[in-house]
């Protein structure tokens, strides 16, 4: 008995363990954001660790032997290029900023960027150069949007650092202005040497080249991808599986929201890939399922499935006891000896999907007219 009882318990704590927690997806990676230009989003990974400030990790100095430039982000300067990273400091993401090389021999040049939607709670942290009245450039900031006319010389760099990309924002938007598209291309006296590239750096590894003809929406993630595949078409009543496991988001998808009949309604919500559902009646449906990411972006794929009446299936023992006049429900004479007949030629049975009749089955028919069983019982 007390071992039965132990089984019993052990048992128990088994079932227990076995039922699967699904764990909440993961939000959006707080330390980066999502970079989109031309419809082509880029998860963009900071730099830092969140222990210094963008301050000293820019490192701006002005002023009497200096010039006028990041000293903190030479590792990172390209000649004649323009570059966005984000950097994580101990108070929040920062969107840097950073044109040209220190001390590359050359250079000097002149950029134009307008910006929207910036975050009501963040701070321009570094303003390069902006250090007075005299200061070459122009710095226009009202409320969520800035003007900036960055103008610089040769073996310097310019740029700045915005604090809050962690905040409260929805689409910031940056649209470029380089070399004759800037407000002060020719008149600065070194436009000359152009900006010859636009660089993403989504990770201290990788960057990705972007247009400088074309605009990038800065959010807090890139917006998930949803995908849809259905298990086949079916009958009314029987069950369809909707797959959206082939959906991705940089962060983690947090909802599948399913709409099984492709009407504008949804019917479920559900924090798994997958979701059964029966139709009731037959047609074409066109399933959707929109996938929400922990920043609430969102989007939606379909698919297609066709669903058919039920149908009606005949038993071999069904076709045999209905092929000859009398009781439909009983195997009769008659009706054995062409179920033998229809057995030895490998026949099809009258009345059923093109089946035949098996040697297991010839003798359920035989069992079944030797006892007058019913068909159905």
């Amino acid at each position: 008995m007390v071992a039965d009882r132990y089984r019993s318990l052990l048992l128990a704590a088994l079932l227990v363990a076995s039922v699967a927690v699904v764990p909440a997806p993961a939000s959006a990676d707080s330390d980066g954001v999502g970079v989109t230009q031309n419809g082509e989003c880029y998860a963009v990974d900071a730099y830092g660790d969140g222990s210094g400030t963008v301050e000293e990790f820019y490192d701006y100095r002005s002023g009497t032997g200096t010039k006028f430039a990041s000293y903190g982000t030479t590792h990172l300067q390209r000649s004649q290029t323009s570059q966005l990273f984000v950097y994580d400091g101990n108070q929040g993401l920062s969107l840097v900023i950073v044109h040209d090389e220190l001390n590359d021999g050359d250079g000097g040049g002149t950029t134009t960027f307008d910006m929207y939607g910036l975050p009501s709670d963040g701070e321009w942290a570094v303003r390069d150069d902006y250090y007075g009245e005299d200061t070459d450039d122009d710095w226009v900031l009202e409320g969520s949007e800035a003007h900036v006319d960055w103008k610089w010389a040769p073996n310097r760099t310019d740029g700045g650092a915005y604090r809050g990309l962690d905040g409260n924002y929805d689409e910031i938007v940056i649209e470029p202005g380089f070399n004759e598209d800037a407000d002060h291309y020719p008149t600065w006296p070194w436009y000359y040497d152009r900006t010859e590239e636009w660089l993403l750096r989504t990770s201290p590894s990788d960057t990705v080249s972007l247009s400088m003809n074309d605009s990038v929406a800065i959010t807090h993630s890139c917006a998930p991808t949803a995908a849809l595949s259905v298990s086949g078409d079916a009958q009314v009543d029987e069950s369809v599986t909707l797959d959206a496991s082939g959906s991705s988001d940089d962060g983690g998808i947090t909802e599948y929201r399913w709409d099984v009949d492709g009407d504008g309604s949804v019917e479920a919500t559900t924090g798994a890939a997958t979701y059964e559902h029966a139709y009731e009646s037959s047609g074409t449906f066109e399933p959707s399922v929109t996938v929400v990411d922990g920043d609430g972006q969102t989007d939606t794929a379909s698919a297609t499935v066709s669903v058919e009446e039920t149908t009606e299936t005949t038993t071999v023992e069904e076709a045999v006891a209905s092929y000859g006049p009398g009781d439909d429900s009983r195997i009769e004479a008659q009706e054995l000896q062409l179920a033998i007949h229809w057995w030895q030629t490998d026949a099809t049975v009258p009345g059923t999907d093109g089946e035949t009749i098996s040697a297991k089955e010839l003798q359920e028919l035989i069992y079944m007219w030797q006892n007058g069983t019913a068909v159905d019982g």
